[in-house]
Formats: structure tokens, C-alpha cells, sequence
């Protein structure tokens, strides 16, 4: 029962990460970065409570633990002079370590809830890049002027950004909320129709964004899938991998 809800804790928080609107300095992330981080905290302890002391760790994670220490021994040689600084990189490696172990935990659940909390990712994934999308379009048309605070404003002309405020990473948001439509419609969660209303919405967003990283990563993904296609069944058809591709490329090109 307490992981169940340190997991949904979890998730809301990663999702409202990405919507974050405040972006003020001297740390313009602050809020997106501490929701993001304590969504993963939540999502680790679930993890812990839910395997308790069959608790398992890929040996990345060893790695990245010993990893964790280097800003430390910069900062008693010598090489950093702040432990704010070694501080604050320790704590984004931690981070990195907390989410490669939920990541593993996840992937490797044969229960149930491991099962269930992979799908309940990827419906955050998809709802937070559509509610992103939205904003987008809105700053696109820049219409977004009634929303005020709650969006980042943009001036007439801009790309699409969202609330990430940058438009590679919203471009990075909208990937991965394309593959959870995907993942879930592979996992029959979603029917075609679904698939199709999604994926086309957030890949129009994403040609507005006109990110070149995006369009790379659209060629990267299509050559993932398809290549995936030889070595399990797959829902998605070549044909539809390959249309989704070419109206990537034709959209960036019109822009």
C-alpha cells in the first residue's frame, strides 16, 4: 500500500517536472529540477518497499556510485575550491544512480505491480508531452498571452518550446511521449485509432519545434523499431514506421 503511493506520488511529481513554468534567476530549472528529484526519491523508495531485501541493482549503478565520489576528492585536493559545487554535482549523480535503479527495477519485475508501474510511466510520459504540445501549438500562434504566468511566454516567431522553455528539450518530450503511445499500444492499453490521434498530434508539435536533435532522433528510433520488428512481433507495421518517418522530414522541410 505505501509503495503504491510513493510510486503515484512519484510519477505526479516527475510529470509536473516537465511543466514547470517557473524559470527565474540565478537557477532558472529550480522547480523542474527539485520536483523532478523528489519524483525520483518517490520512486525509489517504492521500489525499496516493494522488493524490500530482494532488493537488486544493475552493476551500472556501481560505477556511477564510485562516480558520485569524484566531486568530493576535486574538493579536498584542491581542484574544486567550493563544496557547494561538489555538493550539487553529487546530487545529480545521485540522481542519475536513483534512476537507473528504478529504471532496472522496473524492466526486470516479474510481479505484477513492476509490470503495472512500467504502463503508469508511460501514461505520464504521454500526458505531460500533451499537455506541452498544447502549450507549444499555443506559442506557435502565440496565443498564449491569456495563460500568463502559467506559460512561459514567447515572442511572434518563436519555435515551440512548451514550458521546458527550450525547443530540443521539448523536442526530447514529445519523443518520449511517442513511444509511450507506443509501448502502451503494444501492450494493447490503446487501440490504433488512439495511437494515431496521439502520435499525429505530438509529431506535428514536434516538426514546430524544428529541431534538427529531434529530426535525428526520429531517423534513430524508425531504424530502432524497424530492426526490432526482426527480433519480436511487433503491432507497428514497417509501412506505418516508414509514412511517420517521411512526414517528419517533409514537415521540417516545409519549415
Amino acid at each position: 500500500m505505501h509503495g503504491s503511493r510513493l510510486f503515484a506520488f512519484g510519477l505526479f511529481l516527475l510529470s509536473l517536472s516537465w511543466l514547470g513554468y517557473d524559470h527565474y534567476r540565478p537557477w532558472l530549472n529550480f522547480h523542474s529540477e527539485m520536483l523532478a528529484f523528489v519524483g525520483v526519491l518517490g520512486l525509489t523508495a517504492s521500489a525499496l518497499i516493494r522488493w524490500g531485501r530482494r532488493s537488486l541493482a544493475p552493476r551500472t549503478t556501481v560505477w556511477i556510485a564510485l562516480v558520485i565520489l569524484l566531486p568530493w576528492l576535486q574538493y579536498f585536493a584542491g581542484v574544486n575550491a567550493f563544496a557547494g559545487d561538489a555538493l550539487m554535482s553529487s546530487l545529480y549523480l545521485s540522481g542519475l544512480l536513483a534512476s537507473v535503479f528504478v529504471g532496472y527495477w522496473l524492466c526486470t519485475g516479474s510481479s505484477d505491480p513492476a509490470q503495472g508501474g512500467v504502463i503508469w510511466m508511460m501514461h505520464s510520459l504521454w500526458f505531460a508531452a500533451l499537455c506541452s504540445g498544447a502549450i507549444g501549438i499555443a506559442q506557435w500562434f502565440n496565443v498564449q498571452g491569456p495563460l500568463q504566468m502559467y506559460v512561459v511566454q514567447s515572442d511572434l516567431g518563436d519555435r515551440a518550446m512548451g514550458n521546458l522553455g527550450q525547443a530540443n528539450q521539448l523536442a526530447t518530450l514529445l519523443l518520449l511521449g511517442i513511444s509511450a503511445f507506443a509501448y502502451v499500444f503494444e501492450r494493447n492499453v490503446i487501440n490504433r485509432l488512439a495511437l494515431y490521434f496521439g502520435v499525429g498530434f505530438l509529431t506535428g508539435v514536434l516538426v514546430l519545434t524544428q529541431s534538427r536533435a529531434g529530426l535525428l532522433s526520429v531517423v534513430a528510433m524508425s531504424i530502432f523499431l524497424i530492426w526490432k520488428r526482426r527480433v519480436m512481433p511487433l503491432r507497428l507495421t514497417t509501412m506505418a514506421i516508414l509514412s511517420w518517418t517521411g512526414l517528419v522530414v517533409i514537415g521540417h522541410l516545409i519549415l
